[in-house]
C-alpha cells in the first residue's frame, strides 16, 4: 500500500513539475514577440497573466495585475479583441461587481455597434380553446398594446389593454360562440401582430 502511494506522490509531482515547465516555455515564447497592435498587445498581457496563474492552487492577483486587466477589460471589444473577454472572465473571479456597456465604450471608441430591437410577440394557448385563454406576449420596454378580438365576420368581440411590464393575460372565452377568430396585437410603435383563435364548446 506504501508502494503505491508512494508512486502517485511521484506521479503528481512530475505532473506538477512538467505543467510548470511547460507554461515556462509557452511563456517564453509569449514573451519573445514583439507587436504595437493593440489586439495583439492585448493577447500578449492577458496571456502573460494567464501564464502566471497557471498551475498555482491559490489564484492571487496583485494591484498591478488587476489595474492591466481592467484596463484591457474596459476596452471595446471590437478594437481590443479576445482579449478583452478573457481579461473580463478573469476578473470576474475576483469580484461579480463589474459591469461593461459595450454599446458605450464601442461607441467613445467611435465604433457604434448595431443593436437588435425587441420585436413584439403574441401567442394564444390553449388553442382550440374552451372556456378560457392566455395571451403570452412581450413588448419592447415603456411600450403599450391593445389586443383585438373579432368574429368571421370582422366584428369586434373582445378588446384589451396591454402593457410592457406583464407578460401574459387571461380571459373567459365562455361568451363566445363556437368558430374561428382573428386577433390583432396593435402596439403603440404601430407594429401589428395578428393570428388566429379557434373557440369549441
Amino acid at each position: 500500500m506504501e508502494s503505491i502511494l508512494n508512486y502517485n506522490r511521484n506521479v503528481f509531482s512530475i505532473a506538477d513539475s512538467s505543467l510548470v515547465l511547460t507554461a515556462d516555455n509557452i511563456r517564453f515564447v509569449n514573451e519573445s514577440i514583439y507587436t504595437s497592435e493593440t489586439i495583439e498587445v492585448n493577447e500578449q498581457v492577458v496571456n502573460e497573466i494567464s501564464l502566471s496563474i497557471l498551475g498555482q492552487e491559490q489564484i492571487q492577483f496583485s494591484e498591478d495585475v488587476i489595474d492591466r486587466l481592467e484596463i484591457i477589460a474596459a476596452q471595446c471589444p471590437l478594437a481590443g479583441g479576445n482579449a478583452v473577454f478573457r481579461a473580463r472572465a478573469i476578473l470576474s473571479l475576483i469580484s461579480d461587481n463589474y459591469v461593461y456597456d459595450d454599446i458605450n465604450i464601442c461607441l467613445q471608441a467611435g465604433i457604434i455597434l448595431r443593436q437588435i430591437s425587441k420585436t413584439p410577440t403574441a401567442s394564444l394557448y390553449p388553442n382550440p380553446a374552451n372556456n378560457s385563454v392566455t395571451l403570452v406576449y412581450e413588448l419592447p420596454e415603456v411600450s403599450t398594446a391593445e389586443f383585438l378580438l373579432f368574429n368571421s365576420v370582422g366584428m369586434l368581440q373582445l378588446k384589451k389593454q396591454l402593457k410592457s411590464d406583464i407578460t401574459q393575460t387571461s380571459f373567459s372565452t365562455e361568451h363566445l360562440a363556437p368558430g374561428v377568430y382573428n386577433y390583432q396585437v396593435n402596439t403603440s410603435s404601430d407594429f401589428q401582430l395578428n393570428g388566429k383563435l379557434v373557440i369549441i364548446h
